[in-house]
């Protein structure tokens, strides 16, 4: 499993399918649907139709990473 870069998950936008977060916390895609499931993936997911996703500040904010998506301003 191949984690993504920091660049490729800030090209998603606002959001990331959940398995490219899942990949991110080193997980496969199978666990990381299982934890959603359970409520207990290690950042807020998005159900958007069938769909799965989490939100790109979430998720960097969750590994630690500073900055925001492109195209914001980052907070101070």
């Amino acid at each position: 499993m191949i984690q993504p870069t920091v660049e490729e998950i800030r090209g998603y936008g606002l959001t990331v399918p959940l398995d490219v977060a899942s990949r991110a916390f080193g997980v496969s895609r199978a666990k990381g649907q299982q934890l959603a499931r359970d409520g207990k993936f290690p950042c807020p997911v998005l159900l958007i139709g069938e769909r799965r996703r989490v939100r790109t500040a979430d998720l960097l904010a969750t590994l630690g990473i500073r900055g925001d998506v492109e195209g914001r301003e980052p907070t101070a």
